[in-house]
């Protein structure tokens, strides 16, 4: 359960983060990557493999997944194993949210 909470933190942060500057890339504006992000909620022990998928457009997480599916960079995180997923969906302004998708496989 601990490791659905970190999840859960990792898109947070990455929501707020994108909410406050709105630049958009998986890592942050101080130059900060998704490993160095990960690594500031997880220990490296703590997954075998992790995986995000960003979105911002409407806050439909249907559509998402559909642009998701239609890319493949984004469709490997969709068909990769995983144990945990979450999704965090951040408003942007009244029609437009920022929706986070972490996955994580177990290291064990």
């Amino acid at each position: 359960m601990w490791k659905l909470i970190l999840l859960i933190t990792l898109a947070f942060n990455k929501g707020v983060e994108l909410q406050d500057t709105d630049y958009w890339s998986h890592s942050n504006q101080d130059g900060c990557d998704y490993r160095c992000r990960v690594l500031e909620v997880f220990e490296k022990e703590d997954y075998k493999w992790i995986g995000e998928n960003l979105y911002v457009g409407s806050c439909d997480i249907d559509n998402a997944y559909k642009l998701w599916a239609e890319s493949p960079a984004h469709q490997e995180i969709l068909v990769h194993d995983y144990d945990y997923s979450i999704i965090v969906v951040i408003p942007k302004n009244k029609y437009t949210c920022y929706i986070i998708l972490e996955r994580l496989e177990n290291d064990i």
